[in-house]
């Protein structure tokens, strides 16, 4: 294995640090006698910067590069974020509809009266010949009858959360605490 760099982070096949590496824990560890990472990373993922520094916590994290890319929001070292799990909710949710199918049937019924009376008493038309004989040319004409009500869609879902985890393959991540110093460009 080549000389790491100081502070520089591996993945590793086998479930301890090398001599001269730590695990990736978020543990605390003393300037005094780690000076040489505590230049590089400071108080990036915790310590008081005084006696004490620490490491990055990857337990059960992926590691994200820093800075930003097209349409993605800035990351800066040591950032943490995101969730093992999660639940979905309306907010979340691009905006849509849900398509309802049903059919209404409306009927009006329609008394008749002898032909004879222009305005039959109490009845909506006359029938026979002379059903409009008060009213000249008037016509019967078509309309429509108006149906209104709710609809209501049944709730959906059961609220639990989901796993937010894509594929992975769990390894040990260790940081180099001796190695070569890397020099800026």
């Amino acid at each position: 294995m080549s000389t790491p760099f100081i502070a520089e982070i591996r993945y590793f096949g086998f479930n301890y640090a090398p001599q001269g590496w730590a695990l990736c824990q978020g543990q605390l560890l003393s300037i005094a006698n780690y000076s040489t990472v505590y230049a590089l990373v400071g108080t990036t993922y915790g310590g008081d910067g005084h006696t004490t520094f620490g490491l990055p916590d990857l337990r059960g994290r992926v590691a994200k590069g820093q800075g930003s890319g097209p349409g993605r929001y800035p990351r800066y070292m040591g950032q943490t974020g995101g969730y093992d799990a999660t639940n979905l909710s309306v907010a979340n949710m691009p905006s849509h509809n849900h398509g309802v199918t049903f059919s209404l049937v409306g009927t009006t019924t329609c008394n008749g009266e002898d032909g004879g009376q222009g305005s039959p008493a109490g009845k909506v038309l006359g029938t026979g010949a002379n059903a409009y004989a008060g009213y000249g040319s008037d016509q019967m004409s078509s309309g429509n009858v108006a149906i209104s009500g709710t609809i209501n869609t049944a709730a959906q879902g059961g609220g639990q959360s989901f796993d937010n985890n894509g594929p992975f393959l769990v390894v040990n991540p260790c940081i180099a605490l001796t190695g070569d110093w890397p020099s800026r460009p």
